[in-house]
């Protein structure tokens, strides 16, 4: 996960470089089966040493650089041991890389799909702020599936100072190690509620829900009845 690259998605390509008549040819094909062809046209010539030079031909095909591909198999067939300049093996696989992008490119078909409205029951039919309903696209939504009330989105009935923030199973008093329902045993002295969240000038009030674990956070003059712990009794 702390890798830059963790998340890139890289697609597999395989190279095949062999000879033609004029000189030499690049094929790219790809995890999808698009292919690409490049051409090198030269005069063949035979390595110095009379060695093979695949292996640093192989070594420069792989550098796909800053590509979207990821080159995962390369072959080399040649006749004899050709001799070619490392820039005219990069030259020709920049090449080919390019051709690929651009049949990708073009032959690249976007499936669409009508969407048919249904009116299948909602699991619920009053909804309250939660649910976050604050144009008539959405109103309409839920009313075709069954919905009867459906309160207003936080934003729309906002009354500063009083509103309820968030609900959330993120639980303070477990962090402090007060939970009355899972840390009874050691928690110790309760503490003085309710609890309040401060950033700077800005207070939140916490609720605690018990029953179904979780923890409501209030603007600071909210009022609301605190919970006793004695339901754990």
């Amino acid at each position: 996960m702390e890798r830059e690259d963790s998340a890139v998605r890289k697609i597999d390509v395989v190279l095949r470089f062999t000879e033609t008549p004029e000189g030499f040819a690049l094929t790219a094909t790809d995890e999808d089966g698009h292919t690409s062809t490049a051409v090198l046209e030269a005069v063949k010539e035979l390595t110095k040493t009379g060695e093979s030079g695949v292996e640093n031909i192989k070594k420069n095909l792989a550098k796909a650089g800053n590509t979207p591909f990821l080159i995962n198999d390369i072959a080399v067939d040649f006749s004899q041991h050709w001799f070619l300049p490392i820039s005219k093996v990069n030259e020709i696989r920049r090449i080919v890389l390019e051709q690929l992008m651009e049949t990708r490119v073009k032959e690249y078909h976007r499936e669409e799909y009508q969407i048919t409205p249904t009116e299948h029951p909602y699991p619920v039919e009053n909804l309250d702020f939660t649910y976050n309903v604050s144009n008539k696209l959405a109103r309409k939504f839920y009313h075709r599936h069954g919905v009867k009330e459906i309160e207003k989105a936080f934003e729309l009935q906002w009354d500063p100072g009083k509103s309820r923030v968030m609900t959330t199973k993120y639980c303070v008093k477990y962090e402090l190690g007060k939970c009355a329902r899972f840390q009874r045993a050691t928690m110790g002295e309760k503490v003085t509620e309710p609890l309040v969240l401060k950033q700077g000038d800005i207070e939140y009030k916490l609720k605690f829900n018990c029953k179904p674990c979780e923890m409501e956070i209030w603007e600071k003059d909210a009022e609301f009845e605190i919970e006793e712990d004695g339901i754990w009794d």
